[in-house]
């Protein structure tokens, strides 16, 4: 009963011990295993829903998928915060579910758009 709209998206974090949902509400909350309420909610007037999440092979971020036609980083441990530099654009998904994944040695980032396309990006720029 926390989020006010669907929930998009589950990941977990820390070794499963946490996990994080996202919903059409513009909300992101973190969840401690075996804790019924959020310990953390993260929400901000400008944020828009992010519909998908994967977590860097890295463990330490958790890059996001936000409507605004940008993908969006969090740290993935302790605060959670958005790394305000850190982020990708250039791809339209305004509308759309598209996914997107980091390869197995966090070097590349891939999302899908809604223009049936897919964008590559290096992680370290």
């Amino acid at each position: 009963n926390h989020h006010l709209a669907p929930v998009n998206t589950i990941t977990f974090v820390e070794n499963a011990s946490k996990f994080l949902s996202s919903s059409d509400d513009k909300k992101i909350l973190v969840w401690e295993w075996d804790i019924a309420v959020p310990i953390k909610y993260i929400s901000d007037p400008t944020m828009h829903s992010i519909p998908a999440f994967t977590l860097h092979p890295s463990g330490i971020y958790l890059v996001g998928q936000s409507l605004d036609n940008r993908v969006v980083i969090y740290q993935a441990k302790d605060r959670f915060v958005l790394m305000k530099k850190k982020k990708f654009l250039g791809h339209k998904v305004a509308g759309y579910a598209c996914d997107l994944c980091v390869s197995p040695d966090g070097r590349f980032l891939v999302s899908g758009d809604g223009e049936g396309r897919l964008f590559f990006w290096d992680w370290k720029t």
